[in-house]
C-alpha cells in the first residue's frame, strides 16, 4: 500500500509541475507579446508606463522588458513592481546583468520587489 500511495503522489507531483512548466511557458510569452506592443507603440504610444505583476505575472513583467530591452525600447517604464514574484534569476551574474543592463537601460524610475518572509 504505501509503495502505491508514493507511486500516486508521483504521478500528482508531475501533473502539478507540468501545470506550472506551462504556465511559466505561457506567462513568458504574454510578456514577449506585451512588450512588442509596448515597443511598437500600440500600447501607450509616446508615454511612460509602469508595470506591476503579481505571483506569476512578475514573469510577465521580467519577459516584457527583457523584450523592449532586446527592441531598444530604452526608458518606456518608468516604475516597475514585482509582487511575491515566482520568477528568478539562474545565478548570480544573471542577477547582476539584469540589475546593470536590462534594469537599467530599461527602466527610467523605480523597481521594486515586494514579498513577505512569512509566506
Amino acid at each position: 500500500f504505501i509503495g502505491g500511495a508514493a507511486g500516486g503522489i508521483s504521478s500528482i507531483l508531475r501533473q502539478v509541475l507540468r501545470k506550472f512548466v506551462k504556465a511559466m511557458e505561457n506567462a513568458k510569452l504574454s510578456g514577449e507579446l506585451l512588450g512588442l506592443a509596448i515597443s511598437l507603440g500600440l500600447i501607450c504610444a509616446n508615454q511612460t508606463i509602469s508595470l506591476a505583476g503579481f505571483s506569476l505575472g512578475s514573469q510577465v513583467t521580467k519577459s516584457c522588458l527583457q523584450t523592449l530591452f532586446e527592441c531598444g525600447a530604452h526608458y518606456i517604464v518608468h516604475q516597475t513592481a514585482f509582487i511575491a514574484g515566482a520568477t528568478h534569476f539562474n545565478s548570480d551574474e544573471e542577477a547582476v546583468k539584469w540589475n546593470n543592463i536590462i534594469f537599467g537601460n530599461t527602466i527610467s524610475g523605480q523597481i521594486s520587489n515586494i514579498f513577505s518572509k512569512k509566506d
